[in-house]
């Protein structure tokens, strides 16, 4: 599970679909890039628990 931790960072397709995402969150609003952040955190947080140990 530590070897997987830094791959949303380090992984290039995560690291640009983030990117990409959060830029076109704010270019559209500024509380859509808050959403969108929301859920980056919240999806990062759900795979770390126990529901992200079920899904392996």
């Amino acid at each position: 599970m530590a070897t997987g931790f830094p791959h949303p960072i380090s992984g290039v397709d995560h690291l640009l679909l983030l990117v990409g995402v959060g830029a076109a969150a704010s270019c559209i609003s500024s509380q859509l890039l808050l959403w969108a952040l929301a859920g980056a955190i919240g999806g990062g947080v759900t795979a770390m628990g126990p529901i992200g140990l079920l899904m392996h």
